[in-house]
């Protein structure tokens, strides 16, 4: 399948903050996105909750850094560990004025389905993100150079594993990540980054005509973990929606 376009870059964004010594890092990356003609940056809870309870976090547009200050509305975790783990979070931008003006002008990636009467001959899943391992940071100039990744998979239909994680089917999807049996589309063989910092990020199922071009890209889950370096999974944008809705009264 031919590359993914970088117009991607005008939806998702890094999510970074600096450590202790100052160097600038990757925590996670966002998704500016509609849904009911609403707008939200959306991330993965445990990207706010984990560097964010350390550290302030910023959203880098533009390579300038903005303040994510929130309060974020964020899923709760888990009771037990049987229990899944949406792990949602999002700013609804018509109260987070500073930051919706900061993305005016950007693409917003919707939550709605798509027309099924569309003809296409195949269809893959495909990981944008943004891995703290591609990142370079320049001292000297205090910038952070952060290259996405964007890698084409397939879904994982092996049930044991969803019961095996917890992630039931209804409310998860299973993709493959395996680093080091990656192959580009000319065939050859390449190690993919570990994805760390990809959380947050969209999966998307990827059209394909006849003529292995791209069709159309559709939105289907918010990326939030790696399990056991072979398998990322994703929250469904059905409870990623359903999440969204349940909590609107909160602060309408």
């Amino acid at each position: 399948m031919t590359d993914i376009p970088n117009p991607l870059t005008l939806s998702t964004f890094p999510i970074i903050f600096a450590d202790d010594k100052n160097n600038i890092n990757i925590a996670g990356t966002s998704i500016l996105a509609e849904h009911n003609e609403h707008q939200y940056l959306l991330t993965a809870a445990h990207v706010l909750r984990d560097p964010g309870t350390q550290y302030p976090l910023y959203i880098l547009l533009n390579d300038a850094p903005f303040p994510l200050k929130g309060p974020a509305i964020m899923s709760k975790l888990p009771q037990k560990e049987s229990d899944p783990d949406l792990d949602i979070a999002y700013f609804p931008l018509e109260f987070e004025l500073d930051l919706a003006s900061q993305l005016t002008g950007y693409a917003t990636i919707t939550l709605r389905e798509f027309d099924e009467n569309i003809d296409y001959a195949r269809e893959h899943y495909f990981i944008f993100g943004y891995p703290w391992r591609k990142a370079k940071y320049k001292r000297t100039d205090n910038e952070l150079i952060a290259t996405p990744l964007q890698y084409v998979t397939e879904k994982i239909t092996n049930k044991r594993l969803y019961e095996k994680y917890s992630r039931p089917e209804e409310s998860h999807i299973l993709i493959n990540y395996k680093p080091k049996s990656t192959k580009k589309a000319d065939g050859s063989r390449y190690i993919a980054p570990y994805p760390h910092g990809i959380s947050g990020g969209p999966l998307f199922r990827a059209l394909v005509n006849k003529e292995n071009e791209l069709i159309l890209l559709i939105l289907e889950g918010l990326l939030i973990e790696w399990k056991e370096s072979h398998a990322i999974v994703a929250t469904r944008k059905e409870s990623i929606r359903k999440f969204i809705d349940a909590n609107r009264e909160g602060y309408t």
